[in-house]
C-alpha cells in the first residue's frame, strides 16, 4: 500500500515539476490584471466578546455576519524582480449589502508580492498583499483601516500575451475604532473572493 501511495504521489509531482522548470518571465517583465467577481463574507471575529456582548459570526446573511454575498473588481500592476518573483500593487472596490438595504463598501489598496512556481501557457500566481482599506457603511460611517490578503490563481494564456484566470484566497481587514469608548467593538473581518481575471503580460 505504501509503494502504491508513493507511486501515485510521484506521478502527480513529475508533471508539476515539468511545468515549474519552465521560465516565461525575466527581470523587468510586467503584467497588468483586471479582476471581477464575488466576495463571500466568511467571518467577523470580535477581539472582546464580553465587552461587546457579541459572539463571533460566520458566513453570509442575517444572524450570521449580517452581510450578503457582494461584488468586487480591481486593477493591478506588477513587475518581475526575478523570473519567479514580482512586486506590484492593486486598487479595488468591493460592495456588500447588509441583511437590509444598507450598502457596505470597501476600497482596498495594497502592495503585493507574487510567486510564480508554475509559468508559461499556464500560470499559478501565489500572492501576499499588505496595505490599507477604506470602509463606508451607509451614508455616515466610514473608517480607514489595515488590510492583508492571500491570493492564489490559475491563469491560462490563450494568446502569448493575453490570459484569463480564476482566483480565490482570503482577505483580512480589522475594524479598529479610534475612540476609546468604541474599542470594545473592534473586530476582524474575513472575506473570501472568487474572481475571474484578464491579464496582459509583456
Amino acid at each position: 500500500m505504501k509503494k502504491i501511495l508513493i507511486a501515485v504521489l510521484l506521478s502527480l509531482l513529475v508533471p508539476v515539476a515539468a511545468f515549474a522548470s519552465a521560465t516565461e518571465y525575466k527581470t523587468g517583465s510586467m503584467m497588468f490584471t483586471f479582476k471581477g467577481g464575488a466576495t463571500v463574507p466568511a467571518f467577523i471575529k470580535f477581539f472582546d466578546n464580553e465587552g461587546s456582548g457579541l459572539d463571533d459570526r460566520f458566513w453570509p446573511g442575517e444572524g450570521n455576519t449580517g452581510l450578503n454575498v457582494g461584488g468586487f473588481f480591481s486593477l493591478s500592476f506588477e513587475g518581475f524582480t526575478t523570473p519567479y518573483l514580482s512586486l506590484g500593487g492593486e486598487l479595488g472596490y468591493n460592495f456588500n449589502y447588509d441583511a437590509g438595504t444598507v450598502l457596505f463598501s470597501m476600497v482596498p489598496f495594497f502592495f503585493k508580492l507574487t510567486y510564480y512556481p508554475i509559468q508559461g501557457d499556464f500560470d499559478m500566481p501565489i500572492s501576499l498583499g499588505l496595505g490599507f482599506s477604506y470602509w463606508k457603511y451607509g451614508t455616515d460611517n466610514s473608517l480607514m483601516t489595515l488590510y492583508a490578503n492571500v491570493d492564489i490563481g490559475f491563469v491560462y494564456y490563450f494568446w502569448k500575451d493575453w490570459g484569463v484566470g480564476i482566483h480565490t484566497g482570503l482577505w483580512l481587514a480589522p475594524e479598529l475604532n479610534y475612540t476609546k469608548t468604541d474599542w470594545v467593538n473592534n473586530a476582524l473581518l474575513g472575506m473570501i473572493p472568487v474572481t475571474l481575471s484578464v491579464t496582459y503580460r509583456s
